[in-house]
Order: structure tokens, then C-alpha cells, then sequence
């Protein structure tokens, strides 16, 4: 499997995300966080099994949670780039990397 890293904005979305839902409803912080946890475990199995969207990011869209991870795969890492909801001004995040 390949290692990741997260951008430090991507970690900062993921964190504040965790945070809301934690103050929404008892345990779905922990519901939003394992969801993550399996989505990445897929991304570093699968590093190009996810669209490009737009090249050369991909795009996993997490199943129970209007969010998407936003990666793209380096020569020896997968660099998370964005934990994004979906209903966020859309490419907010491409001026990230270049």
C-alpha cells in the first residue's frame, strides 16, 4: 500500500468536518472519521481507481457523507489535497498545489 500525506488545508477541512458532526449528533464524528479512514485505505489499495477530476486530481466520493477526498498520486505518495464537501464552491481548493 502506498503511504499519504495531507496537504495541512486538507487536514484542517478534515478536522472541522469531524468537529460539526460531532456537535450534531452523538457519534457521527466517529461514523464521518472511520467513513474517511476506509475511503483512504481504498485510495492507498487503488491509488488510480478514482476518476480524475479534474487532471490530475482524483476524486473518492465518500458513500454515506456529501464530502469527496481530492488526491492525486505522486512517485512515492498519494497527497491528500482536499476533504471537500459537496456542496462547497466547486475547485475551491485547485490553486492548493501547482
Amino acid at each position: 500500500m502506498m503511504e499519504f500525506r495531507f496537504l495541512p488545508a486538507a487536514e484542517t477541512e478534515l478536522q472541522a468536518q469531524v468537529l460539526h458532526y460531532g456537535q450534531e449528533v452523538e457519534g457521527l464524528d466517529r461514523e464521518f472519521f472511520d467513513e474517511i479512514g476506509s475511503a483512504i485505505a481504498f485510495i492507498r489499495r487503488n491509488p488510480v481507481a478514482s476518476p480524475e477530476r479534474p487532471h490530475p486530481f482524483r476524486c473518492k466520493p465518500l458513500s454515506h457523507f456529501p464530502c469527496n477526498i481530492f488526491y492525486t498520486v505522486e512517485p512515492a505518495f498519494i497527497l491528500i489535497v482536499a476533504v471537500a464537501h459537496q456542496s462547497r464552491k466547486p475547485g475551491y481548493w485547485l490553486g492548493r498545489i501547482r
